[in-house]
């Protein structure tokens, strides 16, 4: 068996990986094709249900991978790179865990560019640059 391959068996002529069947039958129904079924522990070949995971969407399990910080990638044209799990703040240009950025539902990634003590800072400054102007 090649090293990164799941181990799969033939069920009514057509491949199947095996952690999903594993899956199907522990949830006694079939898998939609958007579900992904993740190894905990990494190991391909242990398909242990107490090993298996199973996510709604591709997107969930990505987010899951760059939450656990062993996630590498660079997302299409738009450059923004994650190096070793860590995303870089737009402001400060430090690379920092993705659970120190503020969190967005329409963001990429699920979070805002700007680290959460640099949204602070920004924050701050908005409110004396806001009160200084309602002063006037």
């Amino acid at each position: 068996m090649e090293k990164n391959k799941y181990k799969a068996k033939k069920v009514n002529g057509k491949k199947i990986d095996e952690h999903r069947l594993i899956m199907e039958k522990h949830l006694r129904r079939k898998l939609k094709s958007h579900e992904i079924v993740h190894h905990i522990d990494r190991n391909k070949s242990n398909n242990k249900i107490n090993n298996l995971m199973l996510f709604p969407t591709k997107s969930a399990h990505t987010k899951y991978h760059l939450i656990e910080g062993d996630y590498c990638l660079k997302a299409g044209e738009n450059k923004k790179e994650l190096v070793d799990g860590k995303l870089q703040c737009h402001h400060c240009k430090e690379y920092k865990k993705i659970k120190e950025f503020q969190k967005s539902k329409i963001a990429h990634l699920g979070v805002i560019r700007v680290c959460k003590p640099c949204r602070n800072e920004q924050v701050r400054l908005y409110k004396i640059r806001k009160y200084k102007r309602e002063r006037k």
